[in-house]
């Protein structure tokens, strides 16, 4: 992550993917799983805002949100950056808004952790340009409500530690 001090800063933040060597699904039911990160990752690109609005470009799509949305207000790959959003209000965080750019060589859909990289990732950044602080801990549990309780997909919390907590060469 690079800081900088103005609205117009731009800070980048990399989370990688993940495959898992044992345990694929498991996590969901209290299992035992053993994931390793993965060189393939996404970067988000952020600065602040402070007019309650985030904009989110990512594969020449572009979103608008609003930092007071609620579940059912987005849906399709938006609704992941949202539910951070909203997740966050909900933590206490202060969101005032966002410019954010994702850039992925992660494959949709393919099994290796995409939208836990979006929702931690996202996670991380406005978290970062709030200036509140959590713990990566706390930040996983933020990325997976915005994925149970916003966009509706059931997910352990496996993915998102695997995400924030990935070391080069350990599992």
């Amino acid at each position: 992550m690079s800081r900088g001090n103005g609205v117009d800063d731009v800070r980048r933040w990399q989370v990688p993917g993940r495959v898992n060597l044992i345990g694929e699904h498991l996590d969901h039911n209290g299992g035992a799983a053993l994931p390793i990160a993965i060189d393939r990752s996404l970067l988000v690109k952020a600065r602040r805002r402070d007019d309650g609005v985030v904009n989110v470009w990512s594969r020449g799509e572009r979103a608008s949100l609003s930092v007071d949305v609620s579940p059912g207000d987005v849906t399709g790959w938006s609704a992941y950056v949202a539910g951070v959003v909203w997740a966050l209000r909900c933590a206490g965080v202060s969101v005032s808004g966002a410019d954010l750019v994702l850039e992925s060589t992660l494959p949709v859909g393919a099994g290796l952790s995409s939208s836990a990289a979006l929702t931690c990732g996202v996670a991380l950044a406005l978290d970062d340009l709030a200036g509140a602080g959590r713990s990566r801990e706390e930040l996983a549990l933020v990325a997976q409500r915005a994925e149970n309780d916003f966009v509706g997909a059931p997910t352990g919390l496996m993915d998102q530690y695997a995400v924030l907590f990935a070391q080069d060469g350990h599992a």
